[in-house]
């Protein structure tokens, strides 16, 4: 999350990055970070800060976006073997997606196609947001895409293809 707000400061005044959920303090973690944070000047203007237990609507959430990110951390656990849940819904809403260049993402995403990665760090996202900014074009061609992606993955699919695999082998 840090990495998503301090991109804030190299993004023009027109960005505006919606952070949406819980806070919680974390072990070894100062509790302030997130407060000395948004009290940057470069920072603050850009920043919609809504903490809330629990989100009333998801889906109108995101909707709200024009791009959603799939953040993650260098934390090996994080960036190797953690499930991106969240990424589900967001390919459902059909919106481009920025992603954390990491292991486990790769899984889910491919470059271009239903998402667009950027490396893990400040000035890289700020960089990728804008170049998909510039891009209309591509920016519909990830939406499309991670629809698509997300079609793959419902219930009713995955039954499916599990049928149809029983039916194949027994056969």
């Amino acid at each position: 999350v840090d990495l998503l707000i301090e991109s804030l400061r190299h993004l023009p005044e027109n960005f505006k990055l919606r952070l949406v959920g819980r806070f919680r303090a974390e072990k070894n973690v100062d509790p302030g970070w997130l407060q000395s944070l948004t009290a940057d000047p470069l920072i603050e203007k850009k920043l919609e800060l809504e903490l809330t237990d629990h989100i009333q609507d998801v889906a109108a959430e995101i909707d709200q976006c024009d791009i959603l990110v799939q953040p993650a951390s260098q934390d090996v656990n994080d960036s190797r073997y953690a499930t991106p849940q969240k990424a589900f819904g967001y390919m459902a809403r059909g919106k481009p997606i920025l992603v954390a260049d990491v292991p486990c993402h790769h899984e889910l995403f491919n470059d271009g196609i239903n998402g667009l990665m950027f490396d893990l760090s400040p000035q890289a996202l700020a960089e990728r947001a804008q170049f998909l900014c510039s891009q209309p074009d591509l920016a519909a061609k990830i939406a499309l895409g991670a629809w698509q992606t997300a079609e793959l993955f419902t219930y009713e699919r995955r039954a499916a293809d599990i049928l149809s695999l029983i039916e194949h082998v027994s056969t």
